[in-house]
C-alpha cells in the first residue's frame, strides 16, 4: 500500500493514543512520559503518510462508557496489588493509563505541527466525515469503524506498518460483496449481536456464530426484511435503532 496516493490521513488519536501506549510504555513507573513522547514523536516523524488529521473524544463522552472504563482501570490496579504489586500477570487488557498521557501524546502533536480536532462527545463519526471529505482512510484500532461507510477504506493500528507496503486497507463495499450483504443497513444488524462501544454484546453471541448471523441476513433484501421475518425480539430492533 502507497500512502501517497493519499494527501491526509485521518488519526482516531484516542485510540492509537492507548494502543502506543499499552504496546511500549509501562504505568507501573509513574507514566514514562518523557519515554512516550519520545516514542510518539518516532512514530510520526518515521511514517510513510502525509498531512495527519488526528481526532480525539471531547469531554461530552458517554457516561456509561467512560464509567465503565474507570471501573476497568481500578479492577487493573487492584490485581497488581493482588498479585503482589510488579505483576503483570492476566492485566495487559486491563492496565490503567497515567492521568496526562493523552495530553502528552497531544503536545507531541502540537510540537509537530501536525493537525487536532476535538469533538464534542464521541470523535468517530467527525473521524469519518473528515477521511471522505479529504478522499482517505482513517487509521485507528477502533474496531467500530469496520461498520462505517468510509469511501477510501479503513486501516487498523494493529496491522499498521511503518513501511508503505504490507498494510491491511478494509472497505465495506468489499465486505459487503464477500458475504452477499445488499444494503448498509444490513451492515448494522451485526452490532446488534456482537456488540460495539455503545451496545452490549449479547452473551449468547459466539465467535463462531458471525458467518452464520452474516449468511442469515444474506438470505434477505433488507434489514427491515430480516428484522420482520427472521427477528421478533424487541431488544434487538432497540439495539439496531442505536446502531443507526
Amino acid at each position: 500500500m502507497d500512502f501517497k496516493k493519499w494527501s491526509h490521513l485521518v488519526i482516531d488519536g484516542n485510540s492509537v493514543c492507548y494502543t502506543l501506549y499499552r504496546k511500549h510504555c509501562s504505568w507501573l513507573l509513574g507514566g514514562e512520559y518523557h519515554e512516550f513522547a519520545n516514542l510518539v514523536k518516532k512514530f510520526f516523524k518515521e511514517a510513510a503518510f502525509k498531512n495527519p488529521i488526528v481526532v480525539f473524544d471531547g469531554e461530552a463522552k458517554k457516561f456509561s462508557t467512560s464509567w465503565d472504563r474507570r471501573v476497568t482501570t481500578l479492577k487493573g490496579m487492584q490485581k497488581v496489588q493482588v498479585e503482589g504489586g510488579w505483576s503483570l500477570t492476566g492485566v495487559e487488557r486491563e492496565s490503567p493509563f497515567p492521568v496526562m498521557f493523552i495530553g502528552v501524546f497531544m503536545d507531541v502533536l502540537r510540537s509537530l505541527k501536525i493537525e487536532i480536532c476535538v469533538v464534542d462527545g464521541e470523535g468517530d463519526n467527525k473521524a469519518a466525515a473528515l477521511a471522505n471529505e479529504h478522499k482517505c482512510p482513517v487509521l485507528a484500532s477502533d474496531s467500530d469503524y469496520f461498520m462505517f461507510e468510509l469511501e477510501y477504506g479503513f486501516i487498523h493500528f494493529e496491522r499498521y506498518r511503518y513501511e508503505k507496503i504490507n498494510n491491511s486497507l478494509f472497505e465495506l463495499s468489499v465486505f459487503m460483496k464477500e458475504f452477499k450483504l445488499k444494503t448498509y443497513e444490513q451492515c448494522l444488524l451485526i452490532p446488534t449481536a456482537f456488540g460495539n462501544d455503545i451496545i452490549e454484546r449479547s452473551e449468547s453471541s459466539k465467535p463462531e456464530d458471525f458467518k452464520l448471523l452474516l449468511a442469515n441476513i444474506a438470505e434477505y433484501d433488507s434489514h427491515q426484511q430480516f428484522l420482520d421475518k427472521a427477528c421478533h425480539a424487541t431488544i434487538t430492533r432497540e439495539k439496531f435503532e442505536r446502531a443507526k
